[in-house]
């Protein structure tokens, strides 16, 4: 996760409920990826980064994870390489659909 700190360029450090909160994001996401690689490595990995999924009460939340750990952990690994999005989610207001992002692992990444 300190490579992913670099490149943000933050001004200011993470307090320690955010740093341990954006570890177990990037952890969360690693491990999510390298699962779906280990079993075939064509599968694709779902992830929701509308901020909503993140509230209080939500499966996530459940986790201990955070909308903007889960964001700035998917950037970084994004920007280093690691993944690479297979289908961007959307949100439609007036119905109410949507569908979540698909991610891989980066075939450069393995």
């Amino acid at each position: 996760d300190n490579g992913i700190s670099l490149l943000e360029g933050r001004k200011r450090a993470r307090n320690d409920d955010a740093a341990k909160k954006f570890r177990a994001a990037v952890r969360c996401l690693v491990l999510d990826l390298y699962v779906a690689w280990k079993s075939d490595p064509d599968l694709q990995v779902c992830i929701a980064l509308g901020a909503n999924s993140y509230a209080p009460k939500t499966r996530y939340d459940a986790f201990f994870l955070s909308y903007p750990a889960v964001k700035a952990a998917f950037d970084g690994l994004k920007k280093l390489g690691y993944l690479t999005i297979d289908r961007k989610g959307y949100h439609d207001a007036a119905s109410g659909r949507g569908k979540v992002t698909r991610v891989a692992f980066c075939d450069v990444a393995i």
